[in-house]
C-alpha cells in the first residue's frame, strides 16, 4: 500500500499521459538538453557524488545522464513505458528489467528507472533519497 494517497482521478490523468506517450513519442516537456538551471545550481546543494537523486516523473530526460554523469545514482519514476524505453535506447544502454510488484524497474550503469505510478511508489521500495530533482 501508497504511503500516501492515490489522487481519485489520477487514473484519468495516467491514461492520459499514456496516450500522450503512444501518439507523439514524447512529452511536451522533454527539452532536447540539460535544464540550465540544474548544471548551474547543482553543486551548491554539496551532495557527495554516491548519493542518491529522485526523479520523479522523468519521462526520457537528458538531466538524469547529467545526474549520472556527476557520480551521483539516479531513480526516476515514470509512467509511460515508452517513455522508459526510449531514454535506454536513445543512449545506447543496455537496460535490465525486473518486476518488483507493480513497477518495472529498468536498470543500466547508475541510472534506474521505475516504470508505473508515482502514486503507487513506496519509499521502502526505492530506499534512501538523498536528493529530488
Amino acid at each position: 500500500m501508497p504511503s500516501h494517497p492515490v489522487p481519485p482521478d489520477s487514473r484519468y490523468d495516467n491514461q492520459r499521459w499514456l496516450r500522450l506517450w503512444r501518439d507523439q513519442q514524447q512529452s511536451s516537456f522533454h527539452q532536447l538538453a540539460v535544464n540550465p538551471l540544474l548544471s548551474r545550481f547543482w553543486q551548491k546543494l554539496g551532495l557527495k557524488r554516491s548519493h542518491r537523486v529522485l526523479v520523479p516523473l522523468c519521462g526520457k530526460s537528458l538531466d538524469m545522464l547529467w545526474l549520472a554523469e556527476q557520480g551521483h545514482e539516479v531513480v526516476g519514476i515514470e509512467l509511460s513505458p515508452i517513455a522508459v524505453e526510449a531514454f535506454f535506447k536513445e543512449r545506447d544502454l543496455q537496460a535490465k528489467k525486473q518486476r518488483i510488484g507493480n513497477f518495472v524497474r529498468w536498470r543500466a550503469k547508475t541510472i534506474s528507472i521505475w516504470c508505473g505510478d508515482f502514486f503507487a511508489l513506496s519509499s521502502k521500495q526505492i530506499g534512501r533519497i538523498d536528493a529530488v530533482f
